[in-house]
Order: C-alpha cells, then structure tokens, then sequence
C-alpha cells in the first residue's frame, strides 16, 4: 500500500500500522484506486508512476535498510588485503 492526496507531488510509503506514513504524517483509512480529488492522505494499492518518492521516506527506508543489514558492524571494519 501506499498513500497519496491530489495537493502532494509525491507519494509516501506507509508504517507496518499503516494508519501514518514512513516520515509521520497520519492517512485516512480509505483505498481509492482512481484518480481522484482530494486533499486528505489516502491510501492506494497501485504505486503511483505519476509521482516521486517522498523524500522523507525515502531516508527512512534507507536508515532501516542499513539497520538490518546481517553483519553491518563487520562491514565497517574490514581490512584490505
């Protein structure tokens, strides 16, 4: 799922509760698959091909990327060769 309004160039991927988004903002329990004008952050099931990522999570995805990365202390500290 993902989440989206008519008043935002992006879209936003969504908490594991998925009643807020990645970067905080709350979304309405609502799916609407076709456009649609409204101002409220609403839920999709289609990502939206029209609009970039938002950037804040974005850099949430990735913090939480690195943090279950398998080994990440060892990769930090391994020696050349």
């Amino acid at each position: 799922m993902y989440a989206k309004s008519s008043i935002d160039d992006s879209y936003h991927l969504l908490a594991a509760d998925e009643q807020q988004t990645l970067c905080g903002l709350d979304v309405a329990p609502i799916i609407i698959d076709r456009p649609a004008k409204t101002s409220a952050l609403h839920l999709t099931s289609q990502k939206p091909t029209d609009r970039a990522l938002c950037p804040k999570c974005a850099e949430c995805t990735l913090a939480n990327d690195w943090s279950q990365l398998p080994h990440r202390d060892n990769l930090r500290k391994s020696k050349r060769v």
